[in-house]
């Protein structure tokens, strides 16, 4: 299977060079997001390409002598201007409360910062993202034009006017447009880019145009060390959260009525929910259920998916009422107030929510995936901590050990947000970014004793295992 997939992605490539060749450069391009899609969806060993990056810095430098652009170049004046690319903007997801917290962040320190958007999700621009981003930054999307062509020009046009000392990538694995416009900028201007790697796990394209290679996690170093065979500087700013900051954390929702009842919640996406052969989180919620009739458990989901709805609709009557499906809401601060603890999503974690629960002191069920590491190991997961599950048993029995112990929960609370403020609050992460930004030596950073990198050769992936998991997701996110 792995070597029918590697022949699918060379044949898009292949196709994309000799478009290439015959100077037909949209098709290059659509070959060249065809593939680097591909490869982004499903796992066949291969994390980077540097042909393929290639071809797209030709592309852009292409476009750069046939629009005679270089003149622009010539009236480059310096700034100290930092510029935010990301392919798309959507109101929840762990990729967006980062973008969000570095912005707010920056936006105190710098000037002038910029937002562009490559693409448009949805029809309106007037969404909760984009009204947040507005307050602190100057936000633009690319024009909604159908070429890929036009798009480039039009993002190489904004960053000559922009002027940018620094370029921070948080786009998407196959964002053509962004490595094109920068690749071909890269050789002649003398802006340095900084690249968050929120999609650790797969393919993405932008190696060969990072300077500073920003990950959330030690272990993703790792991988890049390995897998995309990455030397350049690389600095790890955990995940954190300033949820437990947000005015309406002291108020009051009547909107929410415990009936005497515990209740867990977890949040995250629909496909982190799939079950990969081990791992089953619609039966062990059952399971928990029905072995405690005082009960109740939350499952919020960014948006609505007939496969959650699907396994609820299995249940029995009983069951069914006293599992709470909410989907579609970009705020899980009164979910997390009503929660007496947190059963992370399974197989995949969620690493944003994990350092909200602990922020505001809401006990965990942790999850340690032992097939991959890429879905549970984060930074913020406590070595001493007594519930961290290894099996579908552990959750079953950990959950019941919490729904009945109240003076167990309020000791793990403690403990963990202790441990939050200590290690990842948003005041600590803020000057880490900060001193990113403020030009001092990446080597100094990274000396921090509370960022030290652990680089390990320690590598927990199957290719097999997470080609399995790509191919059921993709078939369950059809229905």
């Amino acid at each position: 299977m792995i070597e029918i997939l590697r022949k699918n992605y060379e044949e898009l490539k292949l196709k994309a060079l000799k478009a290439f060749q015959s100077e037909n450069l949209e098709e290059s391009l659509y070959y060249t997001f065809l593939a680097s899609t591909f490869a982004w969806f499903y796992h066949f060993d291969i994390w980077f390409d540097e042909e393929i990056e290639e071809l797209l810095e030709k592309i852009g430098k292409k476009l750069i002598f046939i629009k005679n652009i270089k003149k622009k170049l010539k009236e480059k004046k310096d700034s100290e201007n930092i510029l935010f690319i990301t392919t798309f903007l959507t109101d929840t997801g762990g990729h967006t409360e980062a973008l969000k917290l570095w912005v707010k962040i920056l936006a105190k320190e710098i000037k002038a910062l910029y937002i562009i958007s490559t693409e448009t999700l949805f029809k309106s621009k007037k969404t909760e993202i984009a009204i947040f981003l507005k307050k602190y930054a100057q936000l633009k999307f690319l024009s909604k034009k159908e070429k890929y062509i036009n798009k480039i020009l039009e993002l190489i046009n904004i960053i000559l006017k922009i002027s940018p000392k620094y370029i921070v990538l948080f786009i998407n694995p196959n964002d053509v447009i962004a490595i094109s416009a920068i690749s071909a900028l890269k050789s002649i201007l003398k802006f340095k880019v900084v690249f968050f790697n929120h999609a650790d796990h797969v393919f993405w394209l932008g190696r060969n145009i990072i300077d500073i290679l920003v990950e959330f996690r030690d272990y993703s170093i790792s991988v890049s060390k390995i897998k995309r065979n990455f030397s350049k500087k690389h600095l790890v700013i955990p995940l954190t959260t300033d949820i437990y900051t947000r005015n309406n954390f002291k108020k009051s929702n009547k909107n929410f009525c415990k009936e005497n009842k515990t209740i867990s919640i977890s949040i995250g996406s629909s496909w982190k929910l799939i079950s990969d052969g081990y791992w089953d989180y619609f039966k062990v919620i059952k399971e928990i259920l029905q072995q405690n009739s005082n009960h109740m458990h939350y499952l919020i989901i960014n948006r609505p998916t007939n496969f959650i709805k699907n396994k609820i609709k299995l249940f029995s009557p009983e069951i069914k009422k006293r599992i709470k499906f909410i989907p579609g809401t970009s705020d899980p601060l009164p979910y997390y107030k009503i929660a007496d603890f947190l059963i992370e999503t399974f197989p995949v974690i969620g690493g944003t929510v994990r350092v909200e629960a602990m922020a505001l002191g809401l006990p965990i069920i942790f999850i340690q995936n032992k097939f991959s590491g890429f879905f549970s190991i984060t930074n913020a997961l406590p070595e001493k901590y007594p519930f961290i599950a290894k099996s579908n048993e552990d959750v079953i029995n950990y959950a019941n050990l919490l729904i009945n112990n109240k003076n167990l929960r309020l000791d793990l609370s403690k403990f963990l947000q202790s441990y939050f403020f200590k290690k990842f609050s948003i005041e600590k992460i803020s000057e880490t970014l900060k001193d990113l930004f403020r030009m001092k030596k990446i080597k100094k950073i990274s000396e921090n004793k509370s960022f030290k990198i652990n680089f390990s050769t320690n590598i927990l992936e199957s290719t097999d295992y997470l080609l399995k998991f790509d191919i059921l997701t993709r078939f369950l996110k059809g229905l």
